[in-house]
C-alpha cells in the first residue's frame, strides 16, 4: 500500500529563528527588490500558504490583464482583494530596494481585515516578526536570569553572621578632601629653600656699608 508522506509545516518558534532566500529568483531581478516584485517572491518562500486569495486573483489576472506590473502593482491587488473573504497577504511598508513589510490577513468584508502576522524582507532575506507575547516572554527570561545572577552574586558575598548585629554588611568609608589650604602653604615656603641665607647675606652687606660711610 502506497504511504503519502505528508510534510510537517515547521513550528512558530522555528520560524521564528529562520529565514528565506532565493538567490535565482534575485539574480533574476538583478537583484534587487521592487514594490512589482517582492509579493511574487515572497509567494516563493515556505510563509507562503497557496490557497491564499493572492493565488486565486494572481490565476484570474493573468487572464484577465495583460500589463505585468499593472498586475504585480501592491494598490491594485489590494483593491481586488476586497472582492474576497479570507487569506490574504499584502504589502504594508515598501523602502526600497533594501526593507519591505508584508502582512498576513484574515479578510471578513471588504473593509474589516485582522492582521494575523507580519514579515520583513530585508535585503531578500525574508523572516517573520516576532509578535508582542514573544518579545514579551523574552523579555520575562532575560529578567529573571539577571535576578538570579544578582542573587547568587550578592549570596556568595554575603557577611558572617554577628549575634549583636546579625548579618551586618561592611560599608567603606568614604575619603575625606585633603586640605588645599595648607598643601599651597607648604609648597610656597618649599619653593625658596634658601630664603633665610639670603636674609642674613643682606644684612651683612647692609651693615658692612654703615660702616664705610
Amino acid at each position: 500500500m502506497d504511504q503519502t508522506t505528508i510534510p510537517i509545516r515547521p513550528s512558530r518558534s522555528d520560524r521564528l529563528t529562520t529565514y528565506f532566500r532565493n538567490p535565482e529568483y534575485l539574480r533574476a531581478v538583478g537583484g534587487q527588490l521592487t514594490q512589482y516584485t517582492v509579493l511574487d517572491y515572497f509567494s516563493k518562500s515556505d510563509y507562503y500558504e497557496q490557497g491564499c486569495n493572492n493565488a486565486v486573483l494572481q490565476m484570474q489576472s493573468a487572464a484577465s490583464l495583460s500589463a505585468w506590473e499593472r498586475r504585480n502593482d501592491p494598490f491594485t491587488i489590494e483593491q481586488e482583494l476586497k472582492r474576497f473573504t479570507g487569506l490574504e497577504y499584502v504589502l504594508v511598508h515598501a523602502k526600497q530596494p533594501d526593507l519591505f513589510v508584508i502582512h498576513k490577513r484574515w479578510r471578513s468584508s471588504p473593509t474589516i481585515t485582522n492582521t494575523l502576522e507580519a514579515y520583513y524582507v530585508l535585503q531578500g532575506n525574508i523572516t517573520m516578526a516576532a509578535d508582542i507575547l514573544a518579545i514579551l516572554g523574552n523579555k520575562f527570561v532575560s529578567t529573571v536570569s539577571s535576578l538570579q545572577q544578582s542573587l547568587e552574586i550578592a549570596r556568595n558575598a554575603q557577611p558572617d553572621f554577628n549575634p549583636r548585629e546579625g548579618y551586618a554588611w561592611r560599608i567603606a568609608a568614604e575619603a575625606q578632601p585633603e586640605d588645599t589650604t595648607e598643601g599651597e602653604d607648604e609648597q610656597s615656603v618649599d619653593t625658596h629653600p634658601n630664603q633665610s641665607q639670603r636674609e642674613e647675606v643682606m644684612a651683612q652687606v647692609a651693615s658692612q656699608v654703615e660702616t664705610a660711610s
